[in-house]
């Protein structure tokens, strides 16, 4: 079966489907990753680019022909291409020009005959010469073998695994990710416990990192980009989480797995952004039809300007300048056509990701009174004492929510839900991140009723659990805040979070970030804190008790459209 299964996703998917696991193939196999060409176009012919253990360079073009063969055309067609791939040598200064250089074609498909006697004249003739290799193919059979042995040592082996997978696999690939039940397949094929030996865990991490190529494929068909943004994100996060576990630095081959699942989250976030951007139509953004999407519009247009939010700030740490993505982002963020829907506890990480994206991107005062008026709506929300009111945690996603308020329309209603009055996990800490602004006037008005509300949270048992999806062994922690506080206790405070949790997870605060975004119930202060004090510093802006008319015009365009339902 598992060859079967190997093969029928090989056979369905074009050259982007199966680039990932190509260049996990590549690391297993002992190479370098230096070039890995996704949101670009080919550059010089070349997809992707790697060492190998003795140092040769190899330039690989993908071609996709999945269920097909590779034809005399459309090597015809791509000519141009190849001959780039094999006269330009990769350009790198620490590289020495007469590194060995051996261009190689992939194909998922078989090669004609014909085809492959084109292949052997273009060898023979002007192009190879001097130092150049003559053209390689690497075919289907190179491909199913490599890729099916790659994911044989965590194969799952127990009914429930295999479901899982299977049921992904008959897939539309177009929902919305459901995490929990990836997370048991994640703790299926990697627990996350000591490995004996510890040599196994290389070959364990590899492994499930292309079983897991195969539960994306779906998404990647139906280009789900949020859906394999969240699911690479947390399959990386686990993958930090077994090398604690085990005591091993994040380093050498461990790393170049992490790096290579940083690459493709980026690459999709990217092309989450830019889809976003062509397709938008009327303010609204739409996975398919608006007719039978509309309960997911304002839901989806938050969620995608969250990621956008993640790539400003990526841009600002890259030092990179201002572009029109930048200026359309401000402007869709700032003033959308229709109210982002502050529809649970699990929104407000997009929420706070959304604002340190734009205080990075405007430079202006008006985040901050945006953030003002979210956590207006979410003292509002926890003080009422309608449970239908009330703003549910951080552990009930979208769907979850919606089920909720269409209970009286569906045959099966959800389960009743936690009681979530006068509990919140973010009210405490939105109070926090607004302190370090200097908002006191507003924070003063406010605090009556933040008084009244507990911070409830889940402490991961240790660094390794905060990675993962759930931790049996958390600690459940309620404090109550006292209803008079100092102003420079509360601005101590903020500056001060908790660095107990920290692990490489926390080494990038992009992709920690990210994992906030997709597991909302990680954040907690300790993460939140950090990660404020990493992109807007220990207090960045001294926002004014009274800001200029054409401030206050800006922030009442953007905070007007600010609205939580409090009721079905």
């Amino acid at each position: 079966m598992r060859e079967r299964l190997v093969a029928d996703w090989l056979d369905s998917i074009n050259e982007r489907g199966y680039q990932s696991a190509f260049c996990l193939m590549l690391c297993s196999m002992g190479f370098e990753l230096i070039h890995n060409t996704r949101h670009s176009p080919i550059e010089l012919g070349k997809d992707v680019v790697a060492r190998d253990p003795e140092g040769n360079i190899y330039a690989f073009q993908l071609k996709g022909n999945p269920g097909s063969r590779f034809k005399l055309s459309e090597w015809q067609t791509g000519l141009a291409q190849v001959q780039m791939l094999v006269t330009h040598q990769w350009n790198d200064p620490s590289i020495s020009s007469d590194t060995p250089y051996f261009p190689i074609l992939v194909t998922n498909g078989e090669v004609d005959e014909e085809a492959r006697t084109a292949i052997d004249s273009f060898n023979r003739g002007p192009f190879i010469a001097g130092n150049t290799q003559p053209l390689q193919i690497w075919a289907r059979g190179k491909l199913l073998d490599g890729l099916t042995e790659l994911g044989t040592p965590c194969w799952p082996e127990e009914p429930s695994s295999i479901r899982l997978l299977l049921n992904s696999l008959a897939g539309t690939g177009r929902d919305l990710p459901d995490l929990e039940a990836f997370s048991r397949l994640l703790n299926s094929l990697l627990p996350i416990e000591k490995m004996k030996p510890a040599t196994l865990l290389d070959r364990a991490i590899a492994s499930t990192m292309a079983i897991c190529e195969l539960y994306f494929s779906p998404s990647a068909r139906s280009n789900n980009h949020y859906a394999l943004i969240a699911f690479r994100s947390a399959l990386r996060s686990h993958v930090i989480a077994a090398t604690l576990t085990n005591e091993r630095k994040l380093d050498g081959y461990l790393r170049a797995l992490c790096d290579l699942l940083r690459s493709e989250i980026l690459d999709s976030m990217y092309a989450l952004r830019d889809e976003a951007k062509a397709t938008e139509t009327a303010g609204v953004f739409a996975q398919s039809a608006p007719i039978s999407d509309f309960l997911n519009f304002d839901h989806r247009a938050l969620l995608v300007l969250s990621i956008c939010g993640l790539l400003e700030l990526k841009r600002e740490r890259d030092d990179l300048p201002r572009d029109e993505m930048t200026d359309w982002f401000v402007e869709r963020a700032t003033k959308p056509t229709r109210p982002f829907d502050i529809w649970g506890g699990a929104c407000l990480p997009q929420m706070i990701i959304l604002y340190w994206g734009l205080s990075k991107a405007t430079g202006n005062i008006a985040p901050e009174f945006i953030l003002f008026g979210v956590l207006q709506h979410v003292v509002q929300a926890q003080l009422q004492r309608d449970e239908n009111a009330n703003l549910r945690s951080a552990y009930e996603g979208i769907e979850d929510v919606l089920a909720w308020r269409l209970r009286n329309f569906i045959a099966t209603p959800p389960a009743a839900r936690d009681d979530m009055a006068r509990r919140s996990l973010y009210s405490m800490q939105i109070a926090w991140l607004l302190c370090k602004r200097n908002m006191k006037k507003r924070l003063q008005i406010i605090w009556p009723d933040i008084s009244k509300i507990w911070l409830s949270y889940a402490l991961p048992s240790s660094p390794s659990a905060f990675c993962a999806f759930r931790d049996d062994e958390a600690k459940e922690v309620s404090q109550y805040p006292i209803d008079t506080k100092n102003w420079s206790d509360l601005l101590h405070e903020a500056r001060t979070f908790d660095d107990s949790l920290q692990s490489a997870l926390w080494e990038d605060e992009i992709m920690l970030a990210l994992h906030l975004l997709v597991y909302p119930h990680r954040a907690i202060p300790h993460a939140t804190l950090y990660l404020d004090d990493r992109f807007l510093g220990r207090g960045s802006r001294l926002a004014p008790s009274n800001p200029s008319s054409s401030a206050t015009r800006s922030t009442r365009s953007a905070v007007s459209w600010l609205r939580c339902r409090l009721s079905t």
